[in-house]
């Protein structure tokens, strides 16, 4: 049976350079939950007692070290290929702390936002060998979205609300009657209708907002 990139697991680093893992042995991802052991009153917001920790996600996975040189005529032991970059890659993302993407596949899922918990690589066949093994444990990092507020700008608009009050209440500032408003905003529309068009009149006559006026066959040339 032979295989395809499709159906290898992907792990991508977040300088967005990427590796096709040569043999995944094994792929457990964990969802847990943690629930209140207390009572809880009938009719409460169940969701208020249910924890969803972060996922994790557990590999058993296998580079091997001929993988880049199957055209060569002779075995070159000390050939750098992806059993070796991709080991130092994860040691590197360990230790700058980077996020990992894993696409496990459409049965399996993708993983995003995913930090090393732990990295286990291993050469069990006496040194001989140089193909990499290891365990890889990641958990996700819940990103939260962040709010700023310009508290200079909230603290000077406190001071004028503050200040246009103490004025009304001296008696220095007369609040403006609603009728006052209401005829200012009128006459603030009817300027706006009148800027192009003099009494609402079109170039035929016509009433721009309510169509043909009296006036209209005296403008028809």
């Amino acid at each position: 049976m032979t295989y395809s990139e499709t159906d290898l697991v992907y792990v991508l680093f977040a300088d967005d350079t990427g590796y096709y893992v040569h043999c995944t042995v094994s792929v457990a991802p964990n969802y847990k939950s943690e629930v209140t052991q207390h009572e809880v009153e009938q009719g409460a917001n169940i969701s208020d007692h249910i924890h969803n920790p972060p996922v994790t996600l557990s590999m058993t996975q296998f580079m091997s070290e001929l993988v880049g040189q199957e055209e060569n005529e002779e075995y070159d032991p000390y050939f750098v290929g992806e059993h070796i970059t991709l080991h130092e890659r994860l040691i590197q993302a360990r230790n700058n702390k980077e996020l990992l993407s894993v696409d496990c596949g459409p049965e399996k899922g993708i993983f995003g936002d995913m930090a090393i918990l732990d990295y286990s690589p291993s050469w069990d066949n006496g040194g001989d060998g140089k193909s990499l093994n290891y365990t890889l444990s990641l958990q996700e990092i819940s990103l939260a979205e962040t709010k700023t507020r310009d508290l200079v700008q909230e603290r000077a608009e406190r001071e004028q609300v503050a200040s246009f009050k103490r004025q009304t209440d001296q008696g220095q500032i007369g609040a403006r009657p609603a009728g006052g408003r209401l005829a200012e905003a009128t006459a603030e529309t009817r300027g706006l209708k009148s800027l192009e068009r003099p009494n609402e009149l079109g170039p035929t006559g016509a009433n721009v907002f309510r169509g043909p006026g009296p006036g209209a066959e005296e403008l028809v040339p």
